[in-house]
């Protein structure tokens, strides 16, 4: 689902509830800051692009801003509200699994087979998931911040931002 105005990509597979990433114990939080930044910057390695660098208050945002969105009851993961105007580029995954960072990273990352370098462009049926890939590496963006709460008994909900927002109209993500 996209937003309009909002460089945002979701790929929804179960909801949840938010918090952000500094509101869980320092070692998890510490843990997911090093997690997330190693896996997108691998992924930006891949395309050779500059590493994205994390933001602590970034994070907090991002919990708060994908609370924001939700219109569920406590301890649902129900989520309808129009994402609130930003000047930042998203990504978010809803998960009824228990999974491990990197694998979040790749889920977003595995948009990279509908996008042409060539053209510039994503598949016309898989817009959400090239976007959420064009995020990630989008080489103008270098700062990230993610949030996560749990969802019911074994899902969490990742959200990450990014600034400068990728996915601009008629910009590239890299030079191929």
């Amino acid at each position: 689902m996209l937003w309009p105005g909002v460089a945002t990509a979701i790929l929804v597979i179960w909801a949840a509830g938010i918090t952000p990433i500094t509101a869980l114990p320092i070692p998890l939080a510490a843990r997911m800051e090093r997690e997330f930044t190693k896996a997108h910057n691998q992924a930006r390695r891949a395309v050779g692009v500059n590493p994205l660098h994390w933001d602590p208050l970034f994070s907090r945002y991002a919990g708060k801003f994908a609370e924001n969105m939700k219109i569920g009851a406590p301890g649902t993961c129900e989520f309808g509200k129009e994402a609130p105007p930003t000047s930042y580029g998203m990504n978010a995954v809803v998960t009824n699994l228990v999974t491990e960072i990197p694998r979040v990273v790749e889920w977003w990352t595995q948009g990279s087979r509908y996008y042409s370098a060539r053209t510039n462009s994503c598949a016309s049926d898989f817009i959400s998931t090239c976007r959420a890939y064009l995020q990630v590496v989008w080489g103008a963006s270098e700062t990230l911040g993610c949030g996560t709460v749990p969802c019911g008994k074994d899902g969490r909900l990742y959200l990450c931002l990014y600034s400068p927002p990728g996915n601009t109209k008629g910009g590239r993500p890299f030079n191929p």
